[in-house]
């Protein structure tokens, strides 16, 4: 409709008017194609890396407490042995896991994180030298890198959908512009 009112109404400046106006629809009318398909790729690559990311961490979580569970076996074991002895890590890490457990929706991910991950990682540091620690560190470190890169994603992700609704502003800024145009 726009191609046919373009070149069939009579224009001040005509061909070169009409090619210009012409050039600029046709470039915003590419773009609104190619926003489709980043659109697309966009939403893509945001739902693979989150699917990712979300498995490290439950991953991470479930390692976690799997060697918790061994190391509980294992504290019982000695505190029958020895009822004398102390095992701070040990200790620490059963507090950690009933405490954030309390919690409601304790499993949900920013709260898991800032109520079991991130205390877990303090018994880690505070705990250095304990032998029990060298069993979690790194399953630790995996739910840290995995919340770490499931905040960046997300960050990313809305920055360039932010970005890409702007442009569709001045899109449709610039069609309206081009529409008066031709039809004046």
């Amino acid at each position: 409709m726009i191609y046919s009112k373009l070149f069939t109404k009579p224009m001040l400046g005509q061909a070169e008017n009409k090619a210009s106006i012409f050039y600029k629809f046709n470039n915003q009318l590419d773009y609104l194609h190619q926003f489709d398909e980043d659109y697309k790729l966009d939403l893509k690559n945001f739902m693979t890396l989150t699917r990712e990311y979300e498995d490290k961490w439950q991953h991470a979580l479930t390692i976690i407490s799997r060697k918790k569970d061994d190391m509980q076996v294992d504290f019982k074991e000695k505190l029958l042995a020895n009822e004398n002895a102390s095992y701070p890590f040990l200790l620490g890490l059963h507090k950690i896991f009933e405490e954030s457990s309390s919690v409601e929706n304790y499993t949900e991910f920013h709260i898991a994180y800032k109520n079991f991950i991130k205390p877990l990682e303090a018994l880690c540091k505070k705990s250095e030298g304990d032998k029990n620690l060298l069993i979690i560190i790194n399953n630790v470190n995996d739910a840290i890198l995995a919340y770490q890169n499931l905040l960046q994603i997300r960050s990313i992700t809305k920055f360039n959908l932010v970005s890409k609704a702007r442009s569709l502003r001045k899109i449709e800024k610039s069609l309206s512009l081009l529409q008066r145009q031709i039809t004046k």
